[in-house]
């Protein structure tokens, strides 16, 4: 283990054994060695993350963990991709209703390439509570998306209207 000023563990260090212990914890996480890999179409896209990992849930994720110049930056995804072209806007609306519902650390975002939870944290946090943090930073997104995935699914075959994706999200929130 690298060992900082201090006695410390470095950022990197923490992110490992964090992860590690959620592979552990969760059988549905499992890492992902070497270069994360995310394909558009023909197009190959490799991802310089410190860690990345696929997760077993109702709609198959990947979350990768980036650490940056002052904190880490970790986004939960859907993979495959999910979100066809002529449903971006339905989706959007999807994203919308989650984040005025679920206000909480990160949120769901919509780019150029699919649906995504995001969420960051600067490292002072991370190192002050690095198993609650990590905790927060690597089941969040996935716990969110799990929740949803009905609604994410139904909009992406397009068996559900927008409405009916809305209503459900809805209904998640205020009943449970």
């Amino acid at each position: 283990m690298e060992i900082i000023e201090g006695g410390q563990p470095s950022n990197a260090e923490l992110l490992e054994r964090i992860v590690r212990d959620r592979v552990k914890a969760d059988g549905r996480y499992r890492p992902m060695s070497g270069l994360g890999i995310v394909m558009h179409g023909n197009v190959v896209e490799v991802m310089e993350d410190q860690a990345h990992l696929a997760v077993d849930a109702r709609i198959p994720l990947q979350v990768s963990c980036r650490l940056c110049e002052t904190g880490m930056i970790v986004a939960t995804f859907p993979s495959p991709r999910i979100v066809p072209p002529s449903m971006r806007n339905p989706f959007l609306e999807l994203a919308n209703a989650v984040n005025l519902a679920c206000v909480g650390v990160g949120g769901l975002v919509l780019d150029d390439l699919d649906l995504a939870f995001m969420t960051g944290m600067p490292y002072e946090l991370f190192r002050a509570v690095p198993d609650e943090a990590g905790r927060i930073l690597l089941t969040r997104g996935v716990d969110l998306l799990d929740s949803i995935a009905p609604a994410v699914m139904g909009l992406s075959v397009g068996g559900w209207s927008t409405e009916k994706a809305l209503r459900y999200v809805d209904e998640l929130y205020t009943n449970g």
